[in-house]
């Protein structure tokens, strides 16, 4: 059985809201240039609208409700492991680690017990999306345990390297196009300066892009497993998914950048709340409608060398 066009939107629709949900909770929902209002909003929008896509689907009898109704709890389920890890990381060190154990645990419980046994894709989905970010978890907080003595889930020894690469192909950019900056390191990322004097912005942590490539991974895991495609292919789909999403990302930085350099920081505030979704939602959307495409072309591929085969003189 495979998924119709609206239940793969509604899926990423569902993704995007998990991933708002997931960036908050990393966020620690503190930050000044986050509206909460506008926070609560736009995740509700769009998990209602996944909610309403895949609901008709029940009404046109394409899925039955408790298909459904398993999907959305291994979400909810992930959910809420993440907030209350994400909520505990500033307490103690131990709670979050306890409780990523946990999830840790029933992820890899699950993992032994045969997915298959769910004929609907959506519900296979959801279970997979669960397993791999509890999978994740784990070897992560432990990581930061040993290189740092602490669980915050900043994960300095991964971002770094891609806030210094951000900023590097950033700055590249600006200058390309006739802005003159400049990259000062900073404690936890660069601070981008024009040389003039008149606009800066600090590249931290929370524009490392960790979380949407988290969300990626554990999202593409998940619906990988069902792909009718040899490993070295799914490899190739993955890779150009990272790098896909790093780009993502990429842009995220440096249209930012234009917008405060151009608007001012009350613009950039308000574009800051939003763009990161945004921009992962279509670049999502545009990968799994190229990825299905490459999985049907293979597909009648398949068919008409069968074809061929059968038909060929003994």
């Amino acid at each position: 059985m495979k998924m119709n066009a609206m239940q793969i939107l509604g899926l990423v629709l569902l993704i995007g809201a998990f991933l708002y949900v997931f960036e908050m909770g990393y966020h620690g929902f503190v930050q000044q240039d986050f509206n909460k209002a506008q926070i609560v909003l736009t995740f509700l929008v769009m998990l209602l609208s996944a909610g309403f896509l895949l609901g008709y689907q029940i009404i046109e009898k394409n899925v039955h409700e408790r298909d459904i109704v398993k999907m959305f709890s291994f979400f909810g389920l992930a959910i809420v492991f993440l907030f209350i890890i994400f909520y505990t990381r500033n307490m103690n060190s131990i709670i979050p680690l306890f409780f990523s154990l946990v999830y840790f645990a029933i992820a890899v419980f699950l993992a032994f017990k045969k997915t298959t046994e769910f004929k609907e894709p959506m519900v296979r989905f959801g279970l997979r999306f669960f397993i791999t970010l509890g999978v994740m978890i784990l070897p992560v907080a432990l990581f930061e345990y040993v290189t740092t003595g602490t669980i915050d889930f900043t994960l300095q020894g991964i971002y770094m390297p891609l806030i210094s690469i951000i900023t590097f192909i950033t700055t590249g950019f600006l200058k390309l196009i006739g802005i003159n900056v400049q990259a000062i390191p900073q404690a936890g990322g660069y601070t981008l300066a024009v040389v003039d004097g008149t606009f800066r912005v600090f590249v931290g942590a929370f524009c490392s892009g960790v979380s949407s490539m988290s969300v990626f991974i554990a999202a593409f895991i998940a619906m990988a497993v069902d792909l009718k495609a040899d490993m070295k292919k799914k490899a190739g789909l993955f890779a150009l998914g990272i790098i896909g999403t790093f780009l993502a990302n990429v842009l995220r930085v440096i249209l930012l950048f234009l917008t405060g350099f151009y608007f001012g920081v009350d613009a950039l505030l308000a574009v800051h709340t939003h763009l990161g979704w945004i921009l992962f939602f279509i670049w999502i959307s545009i990968f799994w409608v190229l990825v299905f495409k490459l999985e049907d072309k293979e597909v009648d591929d398949n068919k008409r060398k069968s074809k061929q085969i059968a038909y060929e003189p003994k």
